[in-house]
């Protein structure tokens, strides 16, 4: 019953892994982004995490935090 939502957990937690993982030269980053239909994974992982006050809030981040975004988008 919840294995589609097990496998969406385990692709979240492998797009995060790749994003800390992952150098990316500046001319792969410009073709990514004319190209591709996925934003570059580092902002598919931060950005969505900096998005989320719950994040925020447990892990503590200082208000001066790249981590702490002066404008959310909840969307649910």
């Amino acid at each position: 019953m919840t294995q589609s939502e097990n496998i969406a957990d385990n692709g979240g937690l492998r797009a995060a892994y790749k994003t800390w993982c992952s150098k990316v030269r500046p001319k792969a980053v410009v073709d990514l982004l004319l190209n591709d239909v996925h934003s570059p994974e580092r902002y598919r992982v931060n950005v969505v995490l900096a998005n989320q006050p719950e994040f925020f809030d447990a892990f503590n981040c200082p208000l001066d935090s790249a981590m702490k975004m002066d404008r959310r988008c909840r969307i649910w």
